[in-house]
């Protein structure tokens, strides 16, 4: 019995396990990054000042400090492009500027430039442009065009846009990018802070990457793959639940019944057993041996007779009288 209770809890942890393998996912999605490379731009503006006595300088960068427009002759604007990879490259960087003017009420393209071409080759290629902004001529087209327009116009946007095609190939691998890093130069005259000038963005970064993905089998514990303990643990579970089956069945078939006691026995039979003082016997009796007390019940049904019970020491009798038949069963008492 101690060995169908030992396969039992066997066989309990086995359909944890079981049910915690079909419940849990086998199979995974690994991601190798083959190739790894990214475009870099970014705008480095200085402003190169009329004498003035505020700043007592004769340029001043946006992180120095505010850009008055009143003492800004000129602005100077250099374009960095660079184009880094983890491994060698071929292809081209093809690129045009876009320089425009924007206000509230209209916007005008000013200039497109004529394409140009970068070669990409190794793992690092690049370029820089130069572009000066006087801020008066921009200030003496709007004045133009709002004599054209009938518009009053007093902040506007300067714009510098460069329109890229990236294609690269390494290997077999290709990219076919396209990005537009821009830079906006906000005026402001007679804002709350003065006639200001405001630089957006200056820096961008667009990282690329070709991976390869795969699906792959999770290893678990013991270098086992997950899937194989599903059939593992399931089929432990069968073969553990089968043998602590077995075990159970034998040990009840092999077990000694417990016999009843004579209290037990004579419970069913309560309403038809009557208890004699002392054995009776009469002369020229036909004893009929009864094989069970169920057995005399039914006699005693049939005939329609009380059945007798006397005791001789451990010895129980039960019996009936139909004329010269004695019909009894004997049954001795446990200790």
């Amino acid at each position: 019995m101690i060995l169908a209770v030992v396969f039992g809890v066997f066989s309990a942890i086995l359909l944890a396990g079981a049910v915690y393998y079909l419940s849990s996912p086998t199979e995974t999605e690994k991601v190798t990054d083959l190739w790894n490379y990214r475009s870099r731009a970014s705008y480095d503006v200085v402003a190169y000042l009329k004498s003035n006595n505020f700043y007592n300088r004769t340029t001043l960068r946006p992180e120095e400090g505010t850009f008055y427009s009143r003492i800004i002759d000129r602005l100077h604007i250099v374009f960095r492009y660079d184009f880094e990879s983890n491994r060698p490259v071929s292809g081209s960087v093809d690129y045009y500027v876009v320089k425009a003017i924007k206000t509230p009420a209209w916007e005008k393209i000013l200039e497109t430039t004529p394409t140009a071409t970068l070669p990409l080759n190794g793992t690092s290629n690049g370029f820089q442009a130069e572009h000066t902004i006087e801020i008066d001529d921009f200030k003496e087209i709007i004045r133009t065009f709002d004599g054209e327009t009938g518009t009053n116009t007093n902040d506007f946007n300067i714009t510098y846009q460069y329109y890229m095609t990236i294609r690269a190939e390494s290997r077999s691998d290709r990219v076919d990018d396209r990005i537009s890093p821009s830079i906006d130069i906000s005026v402001r005259p007679r804002s709350k802070d003065g006639d200001i000038i405001v630089i957006g963005s200056q820096d961008y970064t667009y990282p690329g990457s070709i991976a390869k993905k795969e699906t792959v089998q999770i290893v678990s514990v013991f270098g086992i793959y997950r899937y194989q303990y599903r059939y593992l643990t399931l089929g432990g579970f069968l073969v553990a639940s089968v043998i602590s089956a077995f075990l159970a069945l034998s040990y009840v078939k092999t077990s000694p019944k417990r016999e009843k006691s004579i209290t037990d026995l004579m419970k069913p039979y309560r309403e038809v057993v009557a208890e004699a003082m002392e054995p009776i016997h009469r002369r020229g009796e036909i004893v009929i041996t009864m094989s069970s007390l169920d057995d005399l019940a039914k006699v005693s049904d049939n005939l329609a007779k009380p059945i007798l019970h006397t005791r001789d020491g451990r010895t129980h009798t039960f019996y009936l009288y139909d004329g010269p038949n004695r019909y009894e069963y004997n049954e001795d008492e446990k200790q």
